[in-house]
């Protein structure tokens, strides 16, 4: 379950969230897979932890690290493992797919990070640790789309 952070997401949080989102959308599959064993920057988690409003363990589960780590990871620019890579690129995947869906980057983000009963009470943002979680959001979606009530 996300847990809202005491800092509030400002706009500028929320537009660096989305430039990643569409940016991601523009690679091919290739470039993706590249992009995932090359490991991610992890400067990038910061704005998607801000946006989503996750806590640091939350952000950290997500990249698949301690929080420590991912803090220095964060400092000295380094970068995610292929495993914290893949969980991201799941999230951004599923964030451009919420947007299409639900037409709005307000709404996309509001419901990416609140609990949801069909996922068991997670929001789907913490549903996409696996990859099993993540093609359930996906599938939520699609009912979504085509006219079910998530």
């Amino acid at each position: 379950m996300i847990v809202a952070m005491t800092m509030t997401t400002t706009s500028t949080d929320t537009e660096a969230f989305w430039d990643i989102v569409l940016g991601h959308q523009q690679l091919s599959e290739r470039e993706r897979i590249q992009r995932i064993e090359r490991g991610i920057d992890a400067t990038l988690v910061g704005a998607i932890s801000r946006s989503l409003q996750l806590t640091k363990q939350e952000t950290a589960d997500m990249a698949n690290t301690r929080p420590a780590t991912l803090a220095r990871l964060e400092r000295d620019g380094g970068r995610l493992n292929s495993g914290g890579s893949e969980r991201i690129d799941r999230l951004l995947v599923v964030a451009q797919h919420a947007f299409e869906v639900l037409e709005t980057r307000d709404a996309a983000i509001k419901w990416l990070s609140s609990s949801n009963l069909s996922l068991g009470g997670e929001s789907p943002t913490s549903h996409c640790r696996t990859e099993l979680g993540g093609r359930q959001v996906r599938r939520l979606l699609n009912a979504i789309e085509w006219g079910a009530q998530a």
